[in-house]
């Protein structure tokens, strides 16, 4: 059985649902530390014809070391209206934003308190549009010790899961020791690259955008090209 474990961020990118697609089980990973102006928080999209990242203001006055589910959205520095208005404006002529829309805009309308509730839910409703039906489990259900950190905390929920095959981001090779941490508790390790070669965005900070892109302008036929530009890798 495959396993990953991610923290749930703010419209991911393609290669995001790939990885939800690939494994058996996909954790989200909630209880780790929230970082301010992340991935957890913002996202690029095309606004004005260019990459503008989309950004979800939080409650961080004297919160410096909150937890990612503890973070609230701060709504008086988050206008609705001038969010719905950029996406409508710049996807209202795609093919499927009228398929796709209406349900987004409605999970923005539940003004959740906490961030995290308002990403994953938008990930889960992104999995159902794809029709991908991975298991999806919270690392705040599970009994780990609190100063596991980093690797011990991925193992901790690796094993409490039954898992023996782990599926990670090439960018955590590094920190994760070469794989020698977990096979030495006989574990597996796999890596997996999305390489998005169509995208060639104008902004060289941008190297992916947010899912909707795709799924406003190809709707369902999208999962062909996250399936193929995703490869898992030792």
């Amino acid at each position: 059985m495959n396993i990953s474990i991610s923290q749930p961020t703010f419209l991911p990118y393609e290669g995001y649902f790939g990885l939800i697609n690939y494994v058996d089980k996909f954790i989200f990973l909630d209880n780790v530390q929230f970082n301010k102006r992340s991935w957890q928080q913002r996202n690029w999209l095309i606004i004005g014809k260019k990459e503008k990242l989309l950004t979800i203001p939080v409650l961080s006055k004297s919160k410096f070391h909150q937890i990612l589910n503890e973070a609230e959205i701060d709504y008086k520095n988050f206008d609705l209206k001038v969010f719905f208005s950029s996406l409508e404006m710049n996807y209202k002529n795609t093919k499927f934003f009228d398929l796709y829309y209406p349900e987004i805009k409605e999970i923005f309308n539940k003004k959740h308190k906490y961030l995290y509730d308002l990403n994953i839910e938008l990930i889960k409703k992104i999995c159902f549009f794809y029709e991908i039906k991975t298991s999806f489990f919270y690392s705040s259900d599970f009994e780990i010790k609190k100063d596991a950190k980093k690797e011990l905390l991925l193992l901790e929920l690796i094993k409490k899961n039954n898992c023996k095959r782990y599926i990670s981001t090439i960018g955590s090779k590094k920190y994760l020791g070469n794989n020698s941490f977990f096979l030495d508790n006989n574990i597996k390790i796999n890596y997996f690259e999305y390489s998005n070669n169509g995208f060639k965005g104008s902004n060289k900070n941008c190297e992916n955008l947010s899912v909707l892109d795709c799924l406003f302008r190809d709707g369902i036929n999208s999962k062909k090209k996250i399936i193929n530009n995703f490869k898992i890798i030792d």
